[in-house]
């Protein structure tokens, strides 16, 4: 099978859209012999920071010594993204594979800082896609081949019409094939399996109950970060339906590390846990300190009680994702330490997600020098990626409002070139240099719920931002842009490359009732350019000057041309 013919595959012979549900993928694992039970998994939920808290989970385990899978979504470049694995000795500067540029250790494409040692994942070839791909293909074919009767693992891949469910004929079923996501999913799973992987590391799609990734048994560490709306017309519109569905990962004898949400949300996790007999460690804000605040790179930070740890990515927001990744840390070294507790049967080994101590075998504790090594060298493009310098071009996935403010917040301290630039709190706070505790603690915690609490008077007309945008049509665009739009000088509306994009007209007219000057741009790519040389050299007249930079965010779906040669 090719790499096209794989591909061609999975967009033909699946389900449309989301179908929630474990039935189809339960199948499909069957029939390829159950790979989720050779596997250590990492189960990660929430509405924002799951991406960063796995990538920077996978850098750490990975300089601890350990094999790790790793499966986000979605993929920037390639569907190969999925069978992301990464080498204890892999020294390579990124993959060729997938048409990737190559990266510095912070993330910029254009630096003289290489990295020397790469713990980042690498996706997988195209050959051994197409190779996992024919795999699941097989296991699909053979599945509705077999006998279709009420018991069968064929009967998975069916639903019935409004009929007597033991009742199963060729008239009164519609085939119910895997979704591409339950595809990628098993693909996954199977990959990191043969692979050998110490650790796989699991990314919810959408919610965390119904998720096709919860098929897997239960996990070493079951992690939900920061939780807030979004997905509503699939989650529903409370913060506590949302938590509800995110905490459907926790299953019994796995610990729970939990982001600080808001109470209504951390309540419903916090019994979850009680009900499932988990043990839970919340991230505790009062026990981070920035020690130094990046502007254009990261922050260094300590946490409760942990040496100084020197962040790549960018933003203060990845100080509380980095203290997620520090309690997973020690969760896990906890269940290596005390693997003759889990023999005692200390935790509890229920049919439904067994534990089995012997896995511990042959694991061995994550050190310091492996956190450190790890949270410094840390790479997830387009999440406040630097992509140059000269000038300053910052892509960024935000897609929610949640999102939205912690990348107004990284923009109000890059344009003022000085620490603690918001003000949201009454504490008495001096910056991170200082060695008093940083406001931007709490600022992260807090959920914004109106833009003014963003200190902008360092956005004056002389100091904005050149941004290039789009965004999904059901997203919640417009209070994404309201808390844009003071960090805007002129703006370049793209449509991403996804059916539910919205018209690029509607942005720019958005962003010309704020009375910015705004276009739509025919590619990202020449958006960029355009934007690059208006900062290098003087915009029109209509715009004031000097500009700081170029930010391009709304969706990740728009960042694949700029991430590839």
């Amino acid at each position: 099978m090719t790499y096209k013919e794989a591909l061609d595959f999975i967009n033909t012979a699946s389900t449309p859209g989301s179908v929630y549900g474990l039935e189809r993928i339960r199948a499909l694992l069957n029939a390829l012999g159950n790979p989720q039970g050779r596997l250590k998994f990492i189960h990660i939920a929430g509405t924002n920071g799951k991406g960063s808290v796995s990538r920077m989970l996978a850098c750490v385990l990975t300089a601890a010594g350990y094999r790790v899978g790793s499966f986000n979504s979605p993929c920037l470049v390639s569907p190969c993204e999925y069978l992301s694995v990464s080498e204890p000795q892999d020294t390579t500067k990124g993959s060729s594979s997938s048409g990737y540029t190559s990266v510095s250790s912070f993330g910029c494409i254009e630096s003289d800082d290489p990295i020397t040692v790469n713990f980042n994942p690498v996706p997988a070839t195209e050959e051994e896609f197409s190779q996992e791909a024919e795999r699941v293909m097989e296991a699909t074919l053979d599945l509705l081949a077999a006998p279709l009767n009420k018991d069968s693992e064929r009967s998975k891949f069916f639903s019935v019409n409004n009929v007597n469910p033991s009742i199963f004929s060729t008239d009164t079923v519609t085939v119910l094939r895997p979704t591409t996501f339950e595809y990628y999913t098993a693909m996954a799973i199977d990959y990191f399996a043969r692979r050998e992987c110490d650790f796989a590391i699991m990314e919810c799609g959408l919610g965390g109950m119904d998720d096709s990734t919860n098929v897997i048994p239960s996990p070493e560490v079951a992690v939900i970060t920061r939780i807030g709306l979004d997905h509503t017309e699939l989650l529903g519109d409370t913060l506590s339906g949302i938590a509800a569905a995110k905490a459907g990962i926790i299953k019994e004898g796995c610990s729970v590390v939990a982001y600080p949400s808001d109470k209504e949300a951390m309540d419903v996790i916090k019994e979850t846990c009680k009900k499932k007999g988990c043990h839970i460690s919340v991230v505790d804000p009062g026990k981070l300190r920035i020690v130094k605040e990046g502007v254009l790179e990261g922050d260094t930070v300590t946490y409760d009680g942990s040496e100084e740890l020197s962040l790549s990515l960018l933003g203060s927001h990845q100080a509380l994702n980095a203290a997620v990744v520090i309690e997973v840390v020690r969760a896990l070294n906890d269940r290596i330490q005390n693997e003759p507790a889990l023999k005692q049967g200390a935790f509890s080994t229920s049919a439904e997600s067994p534990v089995y101590p012997s896995k511990y075998n042959n694991l061995h504790v994550i050190n310091n020098e492996a956190l450190r090594s790890g949270l410094a060298g840390t790479v997830w493009p387009a999440r406040l990626m630097l992509m140059s310098k000269e000038p300053p071009v910052i892509l960024d996935g935000a897609h929610n409002p949640q999102c939205m403010s912690v990348l107004c917040e990284s923009l109000a301290r890059i344009a003022s070139k000085s620490p603690s630039t918001l003000d949201i709190s009454n504490n008495s706070v001096v910056s991170g240099d200082s060695g008093k505790t940083n406001n931007t603690i709490t600022n992260v915690v807090k959920e914004f719920s109106d833009i003014s609490v963003i200190d902008r008077s360092s956005c004056s007309a002389n100091n904005r931002f050149i941004i290039i945008t789009g965004v999904m049509s059901d997203k919640d665009y417009k209070d994404m842009y309201r808390q844009l739009a003071p960090f805007a000088a002129k703006v370049y509306a793209v449509r991403p490359d996804n059916p539910r994009s919205l018209d690029p007209e509607e942005i720019v007219r958005i962003f010309e009732g704020y009375g910015i000057p705004a276009s739509v741009s025919d590619s990202v790519t020449e958006a960029v350019e355009l934007a690059k040389a208006e900062v290098a050299n003087g915009p029109g007249a209509d715009v004031p000057r000097p500009l700081v930079g170029v930010v391009v965010t709304g969706s990740l779906y728009m960042m694949k041309p700029l991430l590839t040669k």
